[in-house]
């Protein structure tokens, strides 16, 4: 599997620090949390299985982002789950990790929408907890995974075409 990083925009410094978190995720195991409640089309159900071994891209939320302000941007990612459904070659996993006190908000917000693909939520930050590589920053939280888990891309190809294109060529190899 082919490993990408695409860093731009930064002075020397910070494309080193950069490289240097890049370097640690890459190839690091995602783990994805057993207790997650899953919301789409107006229905909650458990995470199925099957997500857990297939390849996907996966879009975290952390509970210190504004969650409602995410979740009004996730329509977004439509176009994604077409590409998802129409090649068969990956899943995505939207994770929001709510707080406690915003948890019951957060569901009644997202059964209610028009988003008609998962949503997964985390209400008690497993997420961050099992997956320690995966730094603060939440331009780290997008990243795709092969069929093991391991990181093989981290950015999110919706906000940044350089990384369509990799996450494309990611992909050739499952179709």
């Amino acid at each position: 599997m082919m490993s990408c990083l695409l860093i731009s925009g930064c002075n020397l410094s910070e494309k080193h620090a950069t490289q240097q978190i890049l370097k640690k995720m890459i190839g690091s195991t995602v783990v994805l949390p057993e207790k997650v409640t899953c919301i789409q089309g107006g229905y909650s159900f458990p995470m199925p299985e099957t997500l857990r071994t297939t390849p996907k891209l996966i879009v975290f939320v952390d509970s210190t982002e504004c969650s409602k302000c995410r979740i009004d941007k996730l329509v977004h990612y439509s176009g994604m789950f077409t590409l998802s459904k129409e090649t068969n070659a990956f899943t995505i996993s939207i994770l929001i990790s709510t707080p406690k006190l915003e948890y019951n908000e957060i569901y009644e917000h997202l059964l209610y929408s028009e988003i008609q693909y998962p949503i997964y939520l985390d209400d008690n930050n497993a997420f961050r907890r099992l997956n320690p590589s995966i730094p603060d920053e939440s331009m780290f939280h997008t990243v795709t995974v092969n069929d093991n888990n391991e990181i093989v891309l981290v950015g999110d190809p919706v906000y940044n075409d350089r990384i369509m294109e990799m996450f494309n060529r990611v992909f050739e190899i499952y179709r």
